[in-house]
This record gives structure tokens, C-alpha cells and sequence, in this order.
């Protein structure tokens, strides 16, 4: 859309909005906001209308996955009301519906009419920073690797349960962050409320909460091995690897909550000593006996490693966003 500046005697040039655009937003005399950018100026209304956006899913012919998938798209695309119609067919996944309508954060189902649920989002933006759920999902997978090495060592093997019960925790909290920085990339008003200063960190915040989120599988898929492992005992094995592991997240952790990029450095450093401690590890499991138990523990061998990899891929997001905004201000984490 074309619109010719126009200047009145001396006064900056002045543009005309489109008519339909204010009317839809409300604004009459209103102010906008102007997000003044290198080669851009991004014109939002200073409030955000007030009209609910509703997400409709038909699940006729649909499968439960389908089925979840298209509800996590609706909430993850930031639709505040969810409203899913059934048939005769489909009503069966009616219970799984509100099962996970339940799972997902700040979502209450506020009708419910036999063939139809309708769900609303009630989520205050303000009072729940997105870097405060990336904080917080930090803290949950520093805690899944601790009790991960406990339950290795045989000091506590039935911590190994509750790391798999809090991978979903990580999941749920995960969704939230990924509707916070979806709305966020689309409107500074957006970013503003979930405490993102620069808008252009939206996409390196969103490729860390990836990394957690892959991580806190690797984790579980660990611990779920190992509670299967028919001799418990030679899960020992891992102890270097893990020990290192944890070292290089927590590096990776204080890297991405501080945006420090020299904290990023030291996380290259360390994936060193991960590698030599997983070479040590492998000539230990090949002198194994049972072909399961070589299997499983190089399983877990290689999900060790993919989390260290996955650490640099957060330390090299954080460098990257470093030099985006060299003059950015690094804090200490909480």
C-alpha cells in the first residue's frame, strides 16, 4: 500500500492511515506507536484491540495426533478462544481434548456442550516474562541432570522415574515460551509485555527454547533406558560423561541467561573434555558381555553427547545475538 507524504508549511512530513485499519483497531483519537527501525517504521495501536480471536477446529475425520497438533497450533499462534466441534465419530477424542487443553498453561475450558468445547486462554503477559520461562525451564533440566547422575551413580535410582515426569513439565512451559515469542515477533507492543527489549532477539530466544526442549527429551530417553537396563549397576559407566555433561549446560545457562558471549566461549572449551570422556566411555562399553546393555548404554552414550552439542548450539546463539547488540547490558541470571 502507497501513501504520499505530505508536508504542511514547515512541520515534519505527515501520512494518512487507512481508514479501515483505525476502524478495526479502534483507535478514533487515539495515539499509535511508532517502532523506529534502521530502514523501517512499524505503526501499531498503542493498546492492543480488545477483540478475542477464536481458533475453530473441526475434528471430523481427524486422528487424536492430528487432532493435538492442530490444538498446539491454535494456542501456539495466540488465539484466545479454542473452540472444538466433534461428531459421531470423532467425540471419542473428546476426554484426550480436555486432557490436553488441561496441559497447556493458562488454557480453562469454559464450555462444554457435548459435541463441542470451547477453551479460553487467560494469560497475563505482563506478570510472566518470557525470559522468566526460559529461566525456569532452565532451572527444571539442571535439576533433570543432577537427579539423572544421582540415579547413575546408585545414590537414589528412583530419582530416574521422576526425571522422566518432569520432562513434561519442560514441554508445557516450553508451548507458553513459543506463543510468547510468536506474538512477540509480530508486534512490539507484544514484545514489550513479555519483557523483550530488542524484538530482533525473538528469533535466537526461540532457537534456545528449541535446544532445551531437545535436550530435556535426550534426558528422558536416558533415564527411561536406564530404568529398563537389566544391570543397573554398569550404568556406572556414564558417571565421567555425565559429570562433564552438566558442567558444559550450566556454562551454556549462565552464557544464554546473561546474553554473555565470553561465557559462550568457554562452553566451545568445554565440549573437548565431553568428547574424551565419551571415547573413554565407549572402549568401556564394547568390553560389555550382553549385546542389550552395549546397546542400551551407547544409546545413552549418544543422547550425552547430542546434549553437549546442543549447548553450543545455545552458546553460538548467544554470540551471535552479542553481536547484534554489542552494547547490550549482561546481568546476572534470576
Amino acid at each position: 500500500m502507497l501513501r504520499r507524504k505530505v508536508y504542511s508549511g514547515g512541520s515534519s512530513p505527515m501520512l494518512s492511515l487507512p481508514r479501515k485499519w483505525v476502524e478495526e483497531n479502534n483507535l478514533g483519537e487515539g495515539y499509535v506507536l511508532l517502532d523506529v527501525q534502521e530502514d523501517c517504521i512499524v505503526i501499531e495501536p498503542e493498546k492492543p484491540g480488545s477483540r478475542r480471536r477464536e481458533f475453530v477446529i473441526d475434528s471430523s475425520g481427524m486422528g487424536e495426533d492430528e487432532l493435538c497438533r492442530r490444538i498446539i497450533a491454535g494456542y501456539l499462534a495466540g488465539y484466545t478462544i479454542l473452540k472444538i466441534k466433534f461428531d459421531r465419530e470423532s467425540i471419542r477424542l473428546k476426554e484426550k481434548t480436555k486432557s490436553l487443553l488441561n496441559f497447556l498453561i493458562a488454557v480453562e475450558v469454559i464450555k462444554d456442550l457435548g459435541y463441542e468445547i470451547t477453551a479460553q486462554v487467560l494469560l497475563n503477559q505482563a506478570k510472566l516474562p518470557v525470559l522468566k520461562v526460559v529461566e525456569r525451564i532452565f532451572g527444571i533440566i539442571e535439576g533433570m541432570l543432577h537427579d539423572l547422575r544421582r540415579g547413575i551413580s546408585g545414590e537414589d535410582a528412583e530419582l530416574l522415574r521422576h526425571v522422566t515426569e518432569r520432562e513434561q513439565e519442560v514441554d508445557r512451559l516450553y508451548f507458553l515460551a513459543v506463543r510468547q515469542l510468536k506474538g512477540a515477533a509480530m508486534s512490539q507492543v507484544a514484545a514489550r509485555q513479555v519483557g523483550i527489549e530488542h524484538r530482533r532477539d525473538v528469533l535466537g530466544i526461540r532457537l534456545i527454547v528449541k535446544s532445551l526442549e531437545r535436550i530435556a527429551d535426550h534426558i528422558e530417553s536416558i533415564s527411561s533406558r536406564l530404568i529398563r537396563l537389566s544391570a543397573p549397576g554398569h550404568s556406572r559407566i556414564l558417571l565421567e560423561v555425565a559429570g562433564s555433561v552438566t558442567k558444559i549446560y550450566l556454562t551454556a545457562k549462565e552464557a544464554a541467561l546473561c546474553f554473555n558471549a565470553d561465557l559462550a566461549e568457554d562452553v566451545f572449551r568445554r565440549l573437548q573434555e565431553v568428547e574424551e570422556d565419551v571415547r573413554d566411555a565407549e572402549e568401556q562399553i564394547m568390553g560389555g558381555s550382553e549385546i542389550d546393555e552395549i546397546i542400551t548404554l551407547r544409546l545413552c552414550l549418544e543422547s550425552y553427547y547430542r546434549i553437549a552439542r546442543y549447548c553450543c548450539d545455545m552458546a553460538e546463539i548467544v554470540i551471535n545475538m552479542h553481536a547484534e547488540v554489542p552494547e547490550r547490558d549482561t546481568a546476572e541470571p534470576g
